[in-house]
């Protein structure tokens, strides 16, 4: 074992310092080859399930407008059908509201 020792070139603080350089800028090089790995890998599945989740939102966006126009034509027609009652809960609505705020004060 004091052969291979002897045989070994020694070591200057200019190689330490090379050999920790290079190893710096292998492990930066290193760094950059997994994060880009990473990135191409993790990014399309990811953005086909912001894709999904788009259209997913828009449709129920959709189907939800269509839904309140819907509301909206069955209480037009309710409206015009029986405007007696309509002005019968327009008014008992009006004088519930203006008896609890005139009792608040």
């Amino acid at each position: 074992m004091t052969n291979i020792l002897s045989q070994a070139a020694p070591a200057t603080v200019e190689t330490v310092k090379d050999t920790i350089e290079n190893l710096k800028e292998s492990g930066k090089q290193a760094y950059s080859e997994v994060k880009n790995a990473a990135k191409e890998s993790l990014m399309p599945p990811v953005q086909h399930a912001g894709q999904q989740l788009s259209q997913s939102a828009h449709e129920s966006a959709r189907a939800l407008a269509e839904a309140g126009r819907s509301d909206l034509q069955r209480l037009e027609l309710y409206i015009t059908e029986n405007p007696g009652k309509t002005a019968g809960i327009a008014f008992g609505l009006g004088l519930l509201a203006g008896v609890f705020f005139f009792r608040r004060n």
